[in-house]
C-alpha cells in the first residue's frame, strides 16, 4: 500500500520521523525497506531451518546407507541387473 504524499513544502522541524505501521510484517517502522527486511529475515532462518531438520531425519531414517549399491545400480537396466 502506497502512502501519497501532500504537495506541500516539508515542515524544517527536527523532530523524528513519525513511526508507522508496516502493513506486510506488522513491525513499526521508519523506512519501508527495513520493514520487509523484518518480515525476509525470520522467513530465511526458518526456512534454513526446515532443510536442516529435513536433511537430519533423511540422516537419520538411513537415506544415506548404501552408496555403493547405488553406484553400482546405475550402471545396469532392470533387465540386466545382477541377481542377488
Amino acid at each position: 500500500m502506497f502512502i501519497l504524499r501532500d504537495l506541500r513544502p516539508p515542515v524544517r522541524n527536527h523532530s523524528p520521523a513519525p513511526l508507522r505501521v508496516n502493513n506486510l510484517s506488522g513491525v513499526l517502522c521508519q523506512n519501508s525497506a527495513m520493514g520487509i527486511l523484518g518480515l525476509l529475515i525470520p522467513v530465511s532462518i526458518g526456512l534454513g531451518l526446515l532443510g536442516l531438520a529435513a536433511f537430519l531425519w533423511a540422516l537419520r531414517s538411513g537415506q544415506f546407507e548404501d552408496l555403493e549399491g547405488d553406484q553400482a545400480r546405475i550402471l545396469f537396466d532392470e533387465k540386466d541387473a545382477p541377481e542377488d
